[in-house]
């Protein structure tokens, strides 16, 4: 049986034991906050390269070489952010995790998993459940990996589109010009005919 400064002592502990896993939880959903605002913007950015690329007043050359390597720079850089922010998510569960099973020996110390009487039942004051153990951060984990996968997904099929506009457009330019020898060519490049001197 606990004395009252004993009980003040680990009531104050639980309390501070609470607080931690309150705020490391809130890190680890500040962290995902994060990374998909970093991802989104960087997804912003591309967006408005590609637009640059695709639509300019004149057409960029080597657009499709172009759009290819903005491709890969983007996916890299999303496996980055996706990977930092991952791995500081595992990190701030595993302290989570351990401030959950503290506070569940102090719960013990303060008898609060012991039976009571409510009426004509016995009930415990609190159930007794592992802190920390479940698999929700690794939802959270899913989710921001699952946006980095997007945006790597969206900026290479950009750079498909722009390689297919850029091979569209050359095969429209070739179509237009006259074939050597033909004659659209021979009448494209003739001398005009003499008049003789006399406008007709």
């Amino acid at each position: 049986m606990l004395d009252a400064e004993a009980r003040k002592t680990h009531d104050a502990n639980k309390r501070e034991l609470f607080d931690a896993m309150r705020a490391y939880h809130d890190s680890e959903l500040a962290h995902k906050r994060d990374a998909i605002s970093l991802l989104t913007t960087l997804l912003t950015a591309i967006g408005a390269i590609f637009a640059a690329i695709i639509v300019p007043s004149h057409p960029i050359p080597h657009a499709g070489t172009l759009a290819w390597s903005v491709a890969a720079v983007t996916s890299l850089l999303a496996a980055v952010i996706v990977s930092a922010t991952n791995r500081k998510i595992e990190e701030d569960h595993k302290i989570y995790a351990n401030f959950g099973d503290e506070y569940v020996r102090q719960c013990e110390v303060l008898g609060l998993f012991g039976e009571v009487a409510i009426g004509d039942e016995k009930r415990p004051v609190k159930k007794r459940v592992k802190i920390g153990h479940g698999g929700g951060y690794r939802h959270t984990k899913r989710i921001v990996r699952s946006v980095g996968i997007a945006i790597s997904t969206l900026t290479v099929l950009g750079a498909v589109f722009v390689q297919l506009s850029e091979s569209r457009a050359g095969s429209s330019a070739g179509a237009t010009r006259p074939r050597p020898g033909s004659d659209a060519e021979i009448r494209a490049t003739a001398p005009p005919e003499s008049t003789g001197g006399l406008l007709r």
